[in-house]
């Protein structure tokens, strides 16, 4: 597998004037953590990484009572319930490394033996490939855009879809693209378009080609959930947080981890940007009320539409 190029990235440091604050318990688990932690960064999710997680939870275990300069020790039960919020805390996080690690390995293997092996997805129109959903009248299956147009040149085959309005709904009962096939959306820049993917397969779609538009795809986002809690996927709807709570599996917290990557040729491709341009990654791991994780989303973001904004607080 060729090597991943790299994303540099700059520390931030965040100051506290007048000296180290008084903290409270919470804060002080955190502070003790901190105190664990090793001064040098490793790349997420490498070898050294989670070596470098293992030592700093076996020093942390090894020095119940280390505490920071200037603090005045607290009393040993309070420190012995922090100790073990900490190692908690830490199981915690090694967890969900690893099962952050283990989904985005199985995801790059998945697509690159996509890649490398034979396709039976059909280029252009077709069942197959891409079919608008002829179960519902065309005005209705088709909303603001004119029906799709297909050509070929130069060994490549076109859909084009005109848009006729600023918002579009388009419902497909298959939405895959061959490797030789370009998506085409004929729109205004500040357009937008919503496709809809009723296959009463419940198949997910495939795209191995291109998809173009004068609007900006500033997004791509993978969610995996147990098939035993999502049987039907065409039965989400609009919101997935709404399907979970319908069925009384609400989401109550999640576990979301942002980092920089180099976008792969395939997904600079979706949303029109160089491969190797770098791009924000959000992991996201939902957990319900009983502490299960049921979803795990990777949102691939272009670095040139989003910000995250972090307040901190004493």
């Amino acid at each position: 597998m060729p090597s991943r190029p790299s994303v540099s990235s700059s520390p931030v440091t965040v100051s506290l004037d007048g000296g180290l604050p008084r903290l409270k318990p919470l804060a002080q688990i955190i502070a003790l953590l901190m105190v664990a932690g090793s001064a040098q960064a490793a790349q997420p999710f490498s070898a050294a990484w989670f070596a470098a997680k293992g030592a700093q939870q076996s020093a942390g275990a090894a020095r119940p009572g280390a505490q920071l300069p200037g603090m005045t020790p607290p009393p040993l039960a309070q420190q012995q319930k922090v100790n073990q919020q900490l190692q908690r805390s830490l199981q915690n996080l090694n967890n969900t490394v690893a099962a952050i690690a283990a989904q985005q390995a199985a995801q790059a293997a998945g697509r690159q033996a996509a890649l490398a092996a034979p396709t039976d997805i059909l280029d252009g129109l077709g069942e197959g490939g891409l079919k608008v959903d002829a179960s519902l009248p065309f005005e209705q299956a088709w909303q603001n855009a004119k029906a799709p147009v297909q050509s070929q040149a130069d060994g490549r085959t076109t859909v084009t879809v005109e848009q006729t309005a600023d918002r579009a709904i388009l419902n497909w009962e298959t939405f895959n693209i061959g490797r030789q096939t370009t998506l085409q959306f004929d729109q205004q820049s500040n357009w937008a378009v919503l496709n809809r993917v009723n296959d009463p397969s419940a198949r997910p779609s495939q795209i191995q080609g291109q998809i173009k538009a004068d609007g900006t795809v500033m997004a791509i986002e993978n969610s995996t959930l147990p098939a035993r809690l999502l049987p039907d996927p065409t039965a989400v709807g609009d919101s997935l947080y709404e399907y979970l709570d319908g069925i009384g599996r609400p989401v109550v917290r999640a576990l979301q981890h942002v980092r920089a990557i180099n976008a792969s040729a395939s997904d600079a491709a979706l949303v029109g940007i160089a491969p190797g341009t770098a791009m924000l990654l959000m992991t996201r791991i939902g957990y319900l009320e009983d502490n299960t994780p049921i979803e795990l989303t990777d949102t691939y973001c272009r670095n040139d539409y989003y910000d995250f904004v972090a307040e901190l607080r004493r």
